[in-house]
């Protein structure tokens, strides 16, 4: 849904969407602030916690309340992407697909 919404609007490029789904936080596609995000959300999603020198990199931008929403909205997109595969919810029909792995 949101690759249907957002990169458009943003200026975001199809190689900036397709390292969203299968990058690394050093893909060329992402600045240097994104890829911070990247790492960290990868960092969420693998391990449920940050390293000190990503906790690190964060705390230099972000102040404690920004850090709070950081963790909280990667925490509520494992709880839609729970539900959505718990109860087989279909994707939009006009949402772009995941590409094939």
């Amino acid at each position: 849904m949101h690759a249907a919404l957002f990169p458009r609007a943003l200026d975001l490029g199809a190689d900036w969407v397709s390292a969203t789904w299968t990058g690394a936080p050093g893909d060329p596609a992402f600045t240097p602030r994104q890829a911070l995000l990247v790492a960290a959300a990868d960092e969420l999603h693998d391990t449920a916690t940050l390293t000190e020198p990503t906790f690190a990199a964060l705390c230099r931008i972000y102040d404690d309340a920004q850090l709070v929403e950081l963790v909280c909205l990667a925490g509520f997109y494992h709880l839609v992407s729970f539900a959505c595969g718990a109860f087989a919810v279909e994707p939009e029909p006009w949402a772009v697909p995941a590409p094939s792995q």
